[in-house]
């Protein structure tokens, strides 16, 4: 949800449509749908929200955005808002390559990942998982390794993180036949 910015301003009513929103770039601040606020912000800023729910993909290269840093060079970098009982997919287009989908699903404290074979390797970015206790494959081929910081994923061809207290960190990356991860609580 981006509103239009038409005037010079630092204050923007912004309309909610339903579910809960955060703002982009400070996930902290969450506002619930169906409602109207007047919310300030600097003219440089941008006034981007994402709801609950989503799956975002992004190209990271730098820390400019607050959803990954230098660590996401080369890979493919899903931002993911799952919610309890949700599910979401979607198709990526990729020049080089036939597309990808990509799905997650939330059943009982089991957030389950996955994606068709690409070429890329994927780190997904999923907010509120930090609790997560164990991260590992549903057909039990590949090995997830718990590393210290988002910064250590890429030592590992399968790893995973927790980043401050509300970010989880996995990292797959030979996709080429598909992947199926699966995250309990």
């Amino acid at each position: 949800l981006v509103p239009a910015m038409v005037e010079p301003v630092k204050e923007r009513r912004v309309e909610f449509p339903s579910g809960r929103w955060r703002q982009w770039l400070d996930e902290s601040r969450e506002y619930e749908g169906n409602s109207a606020e007047t919310l300030s912000f600097e003219l440089e800023e941008f006034p981007v929200f994402v709801r609950d729910g989503a799956v975002v993909p992004l190209e990271v290269v730098d820390g400019a955005t607050g959803h990954g840093d230098k660590f996401c060079r080369d890979h493919l970098t899903l931002a993911v808002y799952p919610v309890d009982g949700g599910k979401q997919s979607f198709d990526l287009c990729q020049e080089t390559s036939d597309g990808v989908r990509f799905t997650y699903e939330e059943m009982n404290g089991v957030l389950t990942l996955r994606a068709t074979k690409t070429n890329t390797p994927i780190l997904w970015r999923i907010r509120g998982w930090a609790d997560a206790t164990q991260v590992d494959s549903t057909s039990s081929d590949r090995d997830f390794v718990k590393v210290p910081s988002p910064a250590h994923l890429s030592q590992h061809a399968n790893s995973w993180t927790v980043e401050g207290k509300d970010v989880l960190w996995i990292r797959v990356a030979d996709v080429g036949s598909g992947i199926s991860v699966r995250v309990t609580r």
